[in-house]
Formats: structure tokens, C-alpha cells, sequence
């Protein structure tokens, strides 16, 4: 086939068509990815940047840590040998620590320094040892002494002085010292004490009573009831005394009964049972009497006891019993033995203890409180 010039022109144009059609899609496509590629590249450029700065920051946090380790490898290095001092300083801290506390030695060391600032000791007393955990298995532990003392307040100052300052007390400590100035008493309350004194006395003199001289007093009573007066017989002119008191009244027999009996008891210083004896010869007598309707003769045989007698059995004499007598006799004993003991304690005793305790109890009053702390180790 023959292609004619026309042809070839044409064809010729068509290439150059498609030609520049792809040189320019080829443009097109170059230019989309060069611009891309810009991109790209900014993108690039902005995280590296961004990377080179987190890098210095990083860096600069690497150095702070480093820095912040250094300081705390520092602390940590004081810190032990902190602690292996403060161990030390524990050790010998303990060793200066009693390793128990004797609460009779302190109450007599507080008790003590009282004495020797004139004070009086009202009361004093110590709980026992309570625990306190320090931790690191370091356990004290710790004993609460109370004493109260009366006295001026020069001298209280003076005693708590001393107890402070003393080594006795150099791992104790104290609370607040609460003092206590009283009113004067009344003359009621003066009354009460001088009561509760003598009755402390009496009851003293009571207990040193030696079995004679108990004896003594006994004998004395039963004369003293029977109307008689005596300056101390023995016991010969005793029993010959009251056998000569009733023999007269009651018979022979019933004088011989009683002389022997209370001499029986005094000669053995049985007089616990010598109010008995009495009382129970009376008693019976007393209530054969009245048994056999004769009454009325109690107080012809008896005189003034026997008034009492008949005063104490009242409406019901004519049926009283043996006991109900018996009864009567020995409370009238006891009392006249209760008043001849009673008459051994001088009123000068009396005042003499009433003045101490006066001032005592008007003299202003300190309670100081200690614990004193022990460590018994681990």
C-alpha cells in the first residue's frame, strides 16, 4: 500500500499530537510528584526538627536525672550514716535506761526527799509498768508514780526541785505539779477529827493491854457495879470483897460459887471469861427470882443495880429469862470496862495529835505525777 504525502502529514501530525499529549501528561505526572516530594521533604524536615528538639529535651532531662541521682545517692549515703548513728546513740541511750523499776525503792526515794524538805506524805502510790513500741522492735516501758504531800510551798518547791535534779529520776518525767491551798477547818470538822483520835487511841490502849492489867480493869468494873470502891485489891482481898458484897444477900453458897470462880479466872488471867462468869451467876440468880414470882426482891438484894435491872427488863420483868439478864449484865460490864480504858487516854494526847493534824490538813497540798521509763532490751 502507498501512502501519499497528504498522508504522511497527517500522520506526522497525529504523532506530534500524541507526543505532546504524553510529554505532557508525563509533565503533569513529574510536576504532582516533585510537588509531593516537596512536601515530603518539608514534612522531613519539621519532624526532624521536632526529633532534634525532643532529642535536647531528653538530653536535658537525662542530665537532670543523673543530677537528681547523684543527690539522692548523696542523701542516701547521709542518711545511713544517720541512722548508724542514731543506732549507736540508741544503744547507749538504752544502756543509760533502768532495766526495771523497783516501785518500793522509788516510793521510798520520793518519800525520802519529802522527809527531808519537812514534808508530810498524804498518799503515794505507782501503776504498773505499761508498754510503749518505738518500733524497730525498741519497746519501753513506762511506771506512773503519784505523791501527794503537805507542806509549806517553799518546801513543796524545794522537794520538786530536788526530784527533778535527781539521778534517781534522769529518765522520768513529770506533769504538771497541781497544788492545793485549803480553807481553815471549821470547829465542826476539828470536833469530828479529835472524835476519830480518840477513838484511835482508845482502841490503841485497848490492844497494849497486857492480860493482867486487862484483869485489873475487869475486877475494877465488877466492883464499880456492885456499888463498891477499890484502889487495886489483890486477888485474896478481891474475892473476899464481892463473896462479903453478896453473901449477905444471896447466901453463902452463891458467895462461895462466885469468889471462887472469879478467882479461878483472875489467877489464870482469863478475863475474856470473867464478864461471862459474872454475868451468868447474876443472870441466874436473877432470873430464879423472878421464876419463883419474887421479883420484886431484886432491887431490895441489888440496890441501884438492881434498879437498873429491873429498869432495863421494863413491863416484861415478871416473864424476863435467865439470858435476857445474863444479856444486861455483860452490856453494863462492857461499858463500865470501855470507860475505865477509855479514861487511860489523857485529853493532852488528844490535843497534842488534834494540833499536828490540824495543821496537817490546813497546810497547802502538791500531787506530783512521774513516770519514770525502763528499757529491758530485746
Amino acid at each position: 500500500m502507498k501512502f501519499t504525502r497528504s498522508t504522511w502529514i497527517t500522520l506526522a501530525v497525529i504523532l506530534l499530537i500524541v507526543g505532546a499529549a504524553l510529554l505532557a501528561v508525563f509533565y503533569t505526572r513529574a510536576t504532582s510528584e516533585r510537588n509531593l516530594a516537596k512536601d515530603d521533604l518539608a514534612a522531613a524536615r519539621l519532624q526532624l526538627a521536632a526529633l532534634n528538639k525532643s532529642t535536647s529535651d531528653l538530653n536535658a532531662q537525662l542530665v537532670q536525672v543523673n543530677a537528681d541521682i547523684a543527690q539522692w545517692q548523696s542523701k542516701i549515703a547521709l542518711l545511713n550514716s544517720e541512722l548508724a548513728q542514731a543506732k549507736v546513740s540508741l544503744t547507749q541511750t538504752q544502756a543509760n535506761f533502768p532495766t526495771s523499776v523497783q516501785t518500793i525503792e522509788y516510793d521510798e526515794i520520793l518519800a525520802g526527799f519529802a522527809k527531808a524538805a519537812n514534808l508530810t506524805v498524804a498518799r503515794c502510790s505507782a501503776t504498773e509498768p505499761s508498754t510503749s513500741d518505738l518500733g524497730a522492735g525498741v519497746t519501753f516501758y513506762a511506771t506512773t508514780f503519784t505523791i501527794e504531800v503537805n507542806g509549806k510551798i517553799s518546801d513543796i518547791l524545794n522537794y520538786i526541785d530536788k526530784v527533778v535534779k535527781s539521778d534517781s529520776f534522769k529518765t522520768a518525767s513529770m506533769s504538771p505539779v497541781s497544788f492545793t491551798v485549803p480553807q481553815p477547818l471549821t470547829q465542826a470538822q476539828k470536833d469530828r477529827m479529835r472524835a476519830d483520835i480518840k477513838a484511835s487511841l482508845v482502841a490503841q490502849a485497848d490492844a497494849s493491854l497486857t492480860a493482867e492489867q486487862r484483869m485489873g480493869i475487869i475486877e475494877q468494873a465488877i466492883l464499880q457495879l456492885l456499888q463498891e470502891d477499890s484502889q487495886g485489891p489483890t486477888v485474896a482481898e478481891m474475892t473476899q470483897q464481892i463473896k462479903d458484897i453478896i453473901t449477905v444477900e444471896f447466901g453463902e453458897s452463891i458467895a462461895d460459887s462466885l469468889a471462887s470462880d472469879i478467882a479461878l479466872a483472875i489467877e489464870q488471867n482469863e478475863a475474856d471469861s470473867l464478864i461471862g462468869i459474872v454475868a451468868d451467876i447474876y443472870g441466874n440468880y436473877i432470873g430464879k427470882l423472878i421464876a419463883e414470882g419474887n421479883s420484886d426482891l431484886i432491887a431490895q438484894l441489888l440496890g441501884t443495880f438492881g434498879e437498873e435491872i429491873i429498869t432495863e427488863l421494863g413491863n416484861s420483868v415478871s416473864s424476863a429469862l435467865p439470858g435476857q439478864v445474863v444479856t444486861i449484865i455483860t452490856s453494863k460490864l462492857e461499858a463500865l470496862v470501855a470507860q475505865q480504858i477509855e479514861a487511860l487516854v489523857t485529853d493532852d494526847s488528844v490535843n497534842s495529835l488534834l494540833a499536828a493534824a490540824v495543821t496537817s490538813a490546813e497546810m497547802p497540798s502538791a500531787k506530783v505525777t512521774l513516770t519514770v521509763y525502763s528499757y529491758k532490751g530485746g
